[in-house]
């Protein structure tokens, strides 16, 4: 049965939490979502974790649906199987959850004022989004941070920018609400996806509206086992990165460039081909995107390259962001590219990096 709200009923949203050895933090992420101060159905899904994860998880009261998987999918598709799952449940609503945030009792109504008087204005088939900034924690619950997004210097905010999402994004996607609509047309993810954040933000930015909540609605919390981001990136991953490319990049001329040793070439190329599964594409929307590839591919000579991710606003607005990115885009030998003004050009691979941060 659908969960579509009505005149005397409020939707219940399905909140799905993805686990992988979650730990002691487990009990207090569940607790949080227990007291939120709109109906929710709690689903967690466990990735193989192989202790004792599951077990607490069906201990706990306020979780409804507890699913392991047989083997270990990653957190990418692990997130992706539970929305299917979701769907398959027939909820209309969906809130994504990591294993060991701490939520505020009005995460989820926060998202789902925005949500159904976006729907109220364009309809329940319209994809929609709502997403919001996070407070930083460590592992005792100190605040370390008020503000994720302006501490790392992402500029998101409500104003549709196609360029933001491709490059920067500044989805959480532990802060994510969506509707029905928008869960569908995310799915299936584009195979090697590296962010189900970075995916369901630009599916969001292209083909639905997405809705930005500029407040705190989680604490993030980071420390040594965080997939994405530790205490150590937190306080000086920067500095290590800049000391490091002061000291062996010059010399070498090896120095990563934003988001190029991830997926966001195929995917988008995945994205432009596939026409029959998507609604159409602008042509300014489309050259934005190709403006992006040829960025990513290392397609054009490195000087037209700057001028076009400066220009377009793919990359966060802060000076030192900006610099640091410069200086990498002329100077790297790093990656495989055409021979360009410059004159570079060999066969090294990247290597994995950081899923939320580059360069």
């Amino acid at each position: 049965m659908s969960t579509r709200t009505t005149a005397r009923a409020v939707p219940t949203v399905a909140v799905l939490l993805c686990t992988w050895r979650a730990g002691d933090s487990l009990d207090r992420q569940l607790d949080s979502i227990a007291v939120q101060d709109w109906p929710v159905t709690l689903f967690v899904q466990d990735d193989a974790s192989g202790d004792d994860t599951a077990l607490r998880a069906r201990a706990h009261p306020a979780v409804t649906h507890v699913r392991v998987n047989s083997n270990n999918l990653g957190f990418v598709e692990n997130f992706g199987t539970a929305i299917d799952l979701a769907l398959a449940h027939s909820f209309d609503y969906i809130a994504l959850a990591d294993q060991d945030d701490v939520w505020h009792s009005d995460r989820v109504s926060s998202g789902m004022h925005q949500l159904l008087q976006a729907e109220a204005d364009l309809g329940t088939e319209h994809p929609i989004l709502a997403h919001s900034d996070l407070q930083v924690i460590d592992g005792n619950d100190t605040l370390l941070k008020s503000s994720f997004l302006r501490y790392r210097g992402y500029s998101t905010g409500d104003r549709r920018h196609l360029p933001t999402m491709l490059g920067q994004c500044g989805v959480l996607g532990n802060t994510v609400l969506m509707n029905r609509s928008m869960a569908e047309l995310s799915r299936p993810f584009p195979a090697g996806l590296h962010s189900h954040d970075w995916w369901l933000g630009l599916v969001a930015e292209l083909f639905g509206t997405r809705c930005f909540i500029d407040k705190a609605t989680v604490d993030y919390r980071l420390h040594d086992s965080n997939t994405s981001n530790t205490l150590d990136s937190l306080a000086g991953r920067r500095l290590t990165s800049l000391r490091r490319g002061i000291a062996g990049g010059l010399v070498k001329r090896d120095l990563r460039l934003p988001f190029h040793e991830d997926s966001r070439s195929s995917s988008l190329k995945t994205l432009l081909t596939e026409n029959s599964r998507w609604p159409s594409i602008s042509p300014s929307d489309r050259n934005v995107i190709e403006t992006f590839i040829s960025y990513l591919d290392l397609k054009e000579p490195r000087g037209k390259l700057l001028l076009l991710i400066f220009r377009g606003g793919y990359l966060k607005p802060t000076l030192l962001h900006r610099a640091r990115v410069a200086f990498a885009l002329l100077f790297t030998q790093r990656y495989e590219s055409r021979v360009d003004e410059l004159g570079s050009s060999d066969t090294r691979e990247g290597s994995s990096h950081d899923i939320k941060e580059s360069v």
